[in-house]
């Protein structure tokens, strides 16, 4: 009904009320994030059925993973450790494994609130797995919202231009590779790691 008073208001020339203007504005953000994202949701859809096996060298694969970032972040440091020598194997069952990467990094990196944010990435090898770990300094997560990041669509920052679909595509994405990504610290700082299996070249 109040939408509808509204439209008649519209129609005879009125202008609309401040909250109908706030509500309107609203609206029209969130049509933008939906805009913003569908491309994006559209290339996981195409590449999750056309899955292609393969094995990344541990090198490479983060080489991918950060170019991936740097398209969309290309002036941002990172804290990064010389890459061990490694003859290390990722298999890659569904070609994404570099997007789900570069996922955790550009939620790390929009987590940002300090005066000098800081991103970190740090790798860890083990006999027959590797750990990536993405430590940030920023707002750091709610507990309540622990469990709940890694919902489709869940955000904690509407209006930013993200439906919240990264995380939980990320997890999808590790998860369809025999990995893990799941949150090591809340905050102080704020540490998401994600396990993958390997082979030995």
């Amino acid at each position: 009904e109040a939408i509808n008073t509204e439209i008649d208001r519209l129609m005879l020339g009125i202008p609309l009320s401040q909250k109908s203007n706030q509500q309107l504005s609203l609206i029209r953000q969130c049509a933008i994030d939906i805009s913003h994202n569908l491309s994006q949701l559209k290339g996981y859809k195409n590449e999750m059925f056309s899955p292609k096996d393969r094995w990344h060298g541990l090198k490479d694969l983060i080489a991918e993973a950060f170019d991936v970032f740097y398209k969309k972040y290309p002036d941002v440091d990172v804290d990064f450790p010389l890459i061990p020598n490694s003859n290390a194997q990722i298999l890659d069952q569904t070609g994404l494994l570099p997007v789900a990467i570069s996922n955790v990094l550009e939620n790390a990196w929009e987590a940002r609130t300090q005066i000098t944010p800081h991103l970190a990435f740090e790798i860890v090898e083990y006999e027959q797995a590797v750990s990536f770990k993405i430590v940030d300094n920023g707002k750091g997560i709610a507990f309540t919202e622990k469990d709940l990041i890694f919902n489709p669509f869940y955000t904690d920052h509407p209006g930013s231009g993200h439906l919240g679909v990264g995380l939980s595509v990320s997890r999808a994405i590790i998860n369809a590779n025999n990995g893990e990504l799941k949150i090591e610290s809340l905050a102080n700082p704020t540490i998401f790691t994600i396990n993958l299996p390997t082979k030995k070249a």
